[in-house]
């Protein structure tokens, strides 16, 4: 005995179910050859014809051409503005003495809160100290990350031909301290660090008496920025010589 809920749910069926349609594969919610004549039924059903209509007439698959991605290569050697031998070295050394540094860290303790360090208040006094002293990787830890990012623009604003080793331990030092993620301004400042040492580089390479400190400086200063910070797109070629042009 079929119960009246199912009787009327047998009965809708047998309304609202069209003939089975060839081409969708699927039956039909109302008999599109009996439309009401007026009224606004009337207006939904012309539209939804309408609609059937047009995806009755239209082509069944759409295909849609793949594009071609381009690959960013790695700079070969011949491509690469540093030596991809020097590069290897230096973030060797680079990774090196970040883990000596993450293990430094662990193992102290709070003996460096209580230091207390004499912080050079004018960019004159920074070039004094940076040219002249080695420095303190304690020292580099007890500065505020926003002193760190006003070196790194010293940094950029004094690589120049003839630079001391100190300014180099300097730069190696502080980029190691640079551990943590960086906004999009702090990161543009760091990679206009290393679009500085391709302009001084593309100098050295015409010079006949280069300096080799220079040259060290500015090559650790393109690997590091490049490799380290991921602005890999200095190491080439044709980065310097856009720079080149740029500067020209």
């Amino acid at each position: 005995m079929v119960s009246d809920r199912k009787r009327q749910k047998v009965e809708e069926a047998q309304y609202t179910q069209g003939p089975l349609d060839d081409s969708f594969g699927q039956h039909r919610a109302f008999p599109l050859d009996v439309l009401p004549e007026d009224g606004d039924s009337a207006k939904v059903f012309q539209y939804l014809k309408s609609v059937r209509e047009e995806a009755e007439a239209d082509q069944p698959f759409y295909y849609v051409r793949r594009e071609e991605t381009q690959k960013i290569a790695q700079p070969t050697e011949t491509e690469s503005i540093v030596p991809l031998e020097t590069v290897d070295e230096i973030i060797k050394t680079f990774e090196q003495a970040k883990t000596a540094r993450d293990e430094r860290l662990r193992k102290e303790d709070e003996e460096a809160d209580e230091m207390s360090y004499a912080v050079p208040e004018t960019a004159a006094e920074w070039r004094k100290k940076l040219f002249t002293e080695s420095p303190d990787p304690v020292f580099l830890e007890f500065l505020e990350h926003t002193t760190i990012i006003k070196l790194v623009v010293y940094y950029t604003k004094w690589l120049s031909m003839s630079m001391p080793e100190e300014l180099g331990q300097w730069i190696f030092t502080t980029l190691l301290r640079l551990d943590h993620e960086l906004d999009h301004k702090e990161m543009a400042i760091v990679r206009d660090l290393g679009k500085k040492a391709l302009k001084i580089r593309e100098k050295l390479a015409g010079a006949d008496d280069a300096s080799k400190t220079s040259q060290h400086i500015v090559d650790m200063t393109i690997a590091i920025v490049g490799v380290h910070f991921r602005q890999r797109d200095l190491l080439r070629q044709d980065a310097a010589n856009e720079e080149k042009v740029s500067g020209s």
